[in-house]
């Protein structure tokens, strides 16, 4: 049999475990420790067994991600959830669909400090729902909205996929970080503008709320520096090069913990919680990421990405097509897929491809965040949907998924915008000098 026929069958074979619900960590490295051992030999799939856990988890690049999911466990404890929804709240909560807006707006300012799209949707979720709830909100709009929020947490620096994109591609963290500033607060933008025009033409799911006044807005507002001012240390810092990226993690938490201890919002306990929240949430990444590491050392032996890659590039199609081609198959994926396990299965086969026909890798990395952003919200799979439904009773999952998809539009005319403009994502990186 030959070997690019076993890599084929290995992925196959990885599709059909993973509809056992079996943890996709462990199928990856199932699946890439067999397919070695097919490949070479079972003394070099021990090998790969042997030596991939340590030389993955070890990488200083990977501390950057328990540093920055610590950093949002800090702020979830410390009130700066409440204090961030209040403020933005107060400005535009008296317009129409306000409080879904003012819900996504918190949501990208909390995802700045926080990495993960469920903490994010999880922390929002329990301040704003309510909140909609008491101005007679329509459940499933309101879930809707702080699924879609929620999901910047993912794409807003700091977001998890997009250092995990860096370091699988071998591309500078820090580029990649702060090529998603703009494109961020685009998407942002974009997720408002959709919430406000669902509330004008269906004005009995979104009642607008009180209008407050402008002292009242000012001392809320007053509640976000503290984020602002973490914010501009941490990704000012990695742009004009005084941190890494590790560094600037380390940095924002130490502030984020300062902030914390000095407003004597985190006790003991809080702190201790944070502590394991962290250590249980960084070890399901690591665990993906070292199964996708053995499967991705099994595509090599294989040489499945280089032929694929080669294909493609052979095809006498546009290098537009194959892109659209590769986001059809990532909305596929992220209709029945984990978001952080599609990241880390696909890069490495359709990588090759980019770089083949031409395009620029830093946008790409910006466009598959986005992808992972969107198999966050799309049904009938995407995590959070069921972080949004275990919050609030009164949340049906058919309604949720009903009232979500106008926001997966939303993403899919959002790249777009990025196909036509790729210099939203080029432009600052190019600027950078470290």
């Amino acid at each position: 049999m030959e070997i690019t026929t076993i890599g084929l069958l290995g992925i196959i074979v990885l599709l059909l475990l993973m509809l056992t619900r079996m943890p996709i960590g462990f199928i990856m490295a199932l699946v890439g420790f067999v397919g070695v051992m097919l490949v070479n030999s079972l003394p070099a799939a021990m090998g790969v067994l042997k030596t991939v856990p340590y030389s993955t988890v070890s990488s200083y690049n990977l501390s950057v991600i328990p540093l920055f999911i610590l950093m949002g466990e800090f702020a979830s404890r410390c009130g700066l959830t409440e204090g961030l929804y209040n403020a933005v709240y107060k400005v535009i909560g008296h317009l129409k669909g306000g409080l879904a807006m003012a819900t996504i707006l918190a949501c990208g300012l909390f995802g700045a400090i926080c990495g993960s799209s469920p903490a994010t949707a999880g922390a929002l979720g329990k301040v704003a729902l309510p909140e909609m709830d008491k101005y007679k909100y329509d459940s499933s709009f309101a879930g809707a909205s702080v699924v879609a929020g929620g999901s910047l947490g993912s794409f807003i620096p700091p977001g998890v996929p997009i250092v995990l994109y860096a370091i699988l591609t071998e591309q500078s963290i820090g580029k990649m970080i702060i090529a998603c500033v703009i494109p961020g607060a685009v998407l942002m933008l974009m997720y408002m503008i959709t919430a406000y025009l669902i509330a004008s033409r269906y004005p009995q799911l979104a009642p607008p709320g009180p209008r407050h006044s402008l002292a009242d807005m000012w001392h809320a507002v007053r509640g976000m520096l503290p984020i602002a001012i973490i914010f501009v240390i941490t990704m000012g810092g990695i742009y004009v090069g005084i941190f890494t990226a590790t560094e600037a993690a380390a940095v924002g938490t130490f502030l984020t913990f300062l902030y914390a201890v000095g407003t004597r919002q985190l006790s003991w306990e809080k702190f201790v919680y944070s502590l394991l929240e962290t250590g249980k949430t960084s070890a399901m990444i690591f665990t993906i990421l070292i199964g996708a590491m053995i499967f991705g050392y099994f595509m090599s032996l294989a040489k499945l990405p280089m032929v694929i890659a080669n294909f493609i590039s052979g095809l006498e199609v546009s290098r537009y097509l194959i892109i659209v081609g590769i986001m059809i198959v990532y909305l596929i994926l992220g209709c029945f897929m984990d978001s952080l396990a599609m990241l880390l299965l696909t890069v490495p086969i359709f990588f090759p491809v980019i770089q083949n026909i031409g395009f620029d890798p830093i946008w790409f990395g910006v466009l598959a965040v986005t992808c992972v952003e969107e198999g966050l919200i799309t049904p009938p799979v995407g995590m959070n949907l069921y972080v949004v439904k275990g919050i609030s009773e009164k949340i049906k999952l058919e309604g949720l998924f009903r009232r979500v998809l106008p926001y997966v539009l939303t993403i899919v005319v959002f790249q777009l915008v990025l196909f036509i403009f790729p210099q939203l994502a080029t432009w600052l990186p190019s600027l950078m000098k470290f």
